[in-house]
Order: C-alpha cells, then sequence, then structure tokens
C-alpha cells in the first residue's frame, strides 16, 4: 500500500512541476486525469470493496466467498473470479440481499458453493430495474463413472 502513495506522490509532483514549468492544455488535462485518478488507486491499494458502478465484474459468474449485509446500507460480496479474488459492495436491496441469503443457505444444506451472477442489460449492477442479481447454488458434480465388472 505504501509504494502506491509514494508512487502517486511522485507521479502528481511531477505533473505539478511539468504544468507549471510548461503549461499547456494537454498538460493540464492530464495532470487533472491523474488527480482524478490516485484516490482510485489508493482504494484499490487498500482492497476496498469497488461498487458497483466502478466495475465490480459481475457479469461473469463467480464464487461467493463470502458476503455481509449491511441493512439498509449496502451488501458487501467476496468473489473469486477467474483471476484474482474480488470484493464488492452493492447498494442495499431486500429483495437481492433475501435472495443471497436464501441461496447461501441452499448452498450450504447441499454442500456446494454459491455461485452469482448478473443478468439483464448492462448497467450499474443493483441499481437498475431491467438488470438483476442472480444468486444460486452451484450444480452437484457428477458422479464418478462405475468400474466394470
Amino acid at each position: 500500500m505504501i509504494e502506491s502513495l509514494i508512487f502517486a506522490g511522485i507521479a502528481v509532483a511531477i505533473g505539478g512541476y511539468l504544468i507549471f514549468k510548461h503549461p499547456s492544455w494537454i498538460g493540464v488535462g492530464l495532470f487533472i486525469a491523474l488527480l482524478l485518478s490516485v484516490p482510485g488507486m489508493v482504494l484499490s491499494a487498500l482492497g476496498q470493496p469497488k461498487p458497483a458502478w466502478a466495475g465490480c465484474a459481475l457479469s461473469k459468474e463467480s464464487t461467493v466467498v463470502g458476503f455481509s449485509l449491511d441493512e439498509g446500507r449496502a451488501i458487501y460480496l467476496w468473489l473469486q473470479t477467474s483471476g484474482a479474488p474480488l470484493s464488492c459492495q452493492l447498494p442495499w436491496n431486500e429483495q437481492q440481499a433475501a435472495q443471497i441469503s436464501d441461496a447461501d443457505a441452499a448452498a450450504k444444506a447441499q454442500g456446494v458453493p454459491l455461485k452469482i451472477k448478473a443478468h439483464g442489460k448492462p448497467g450499474q449492477t443493483g441499481t437498475r430495474d431491467d438488470e438483476k442479481l442472480m444468486a444460486y447454488p452451484a450444480p452437484q458434480p457428477p458422479l464418478p463413472l462405475k468400474q466394470g465388472d
């Protein structure tokens, strides 16, 4: 985490020096873009959950490692995608929270992992009526084949 802060500090210092030494509209625009990206980089380095609007990858099927329901505030998901684990923060939604809880109970009863996926039109997951979150128990793995006599 400290490496990200050091990088951000150095980048801002160099950008500020270049703007004041050689001012141009392109330089000013790039410096503003850098300043706007630093908070996201720091939050990412801290491991804070990504809000759904910031690109939480729910369009692909993911395994739910854990979740937390902060009633009235947010739904926190810890997901295992094809790459590294990901933490997401969704806006509070009573129906989604109930669906995740029910699907988790069913997955535990069946002894399978909990899966989650967004379906519908793309947008801000959980914030539009035409995009819904679907949580469900993973299908049972097939039984091994019998050995022939």
